[in-house]
């Protein structure tokens, strides 16, 4: 047994979980896999036991605590990866070479103010026309939800012609 071997399971192979790779031999009265455990994680997540974490200073619990007031509180903060991370994603055209445009990209992202922008994608449209860009970058500041000002929604001019004086 070693790299490159192959073990062959028994024809009565039986693993107690729903999601199972390969082919899975339920005994005789079993209907549903995780039966005989009384439900997998799959079914039941609340079997899923979470150990502390070692590190007092980087742990899920102090980076849930620093997204906090994104999650729960007023503030609001533009994300794409994680709660409030300040990431913002831009797409937008620019009328050179794909070479070109990538650097004109990030400098205009940079003069945006956004932080340590890239380029994740940039599409060519036609030689003579320019490049499609995508970039990201982040912002280092929020936005207090209490604070904004929302206007009242406008009926649409369809649902006006409709109204009756």
């Amino acid at each position: 047994m070693g790299a490159g071997s192959l073990i062959k399971r028994d024809p009565d192979y039986f693993a107690p979980v729903c999601s199972h790779f390969g082919e899975n031999h339920l005994p005789k009265g079993v209907k549903k896999p995780c039966e005989p455990i009384k439900g997998c994680t799959l079914c039941d997540p609340e079997k899923i036991k979470f150990i502390d974490e070692l590190d007092p200073t980087d742990n899920v619990n102090v980076r849930l605590e620093k997204t906090l007031a994104f999650r729960k509180g007023t503030a609001i903060k533009p994300e794409a990866e994680w709660a409030g991370d300040g990431v913002i994603l831009l797409q937008f055209f620019v009328p050179e070479s794909e070479d070109v445009a990538r650097v004109a990209g990030l400098e205009i992202a940079k003069k945006m103010g956004l932080i340590d922008p890239e380029v994740i994608n940039a599409q060519v449209m036609h030689p003579a026309e320019g490049t499609f860009l995508e970039v990201k970058g982040k912002v280092d500041f929020s936005i207090d939800r209490s604070t904004l000002k929302i206007p009242p929604k406008r009926l649409s001019s369809l649902k006006m012609s409709s109204v009756k004086p």
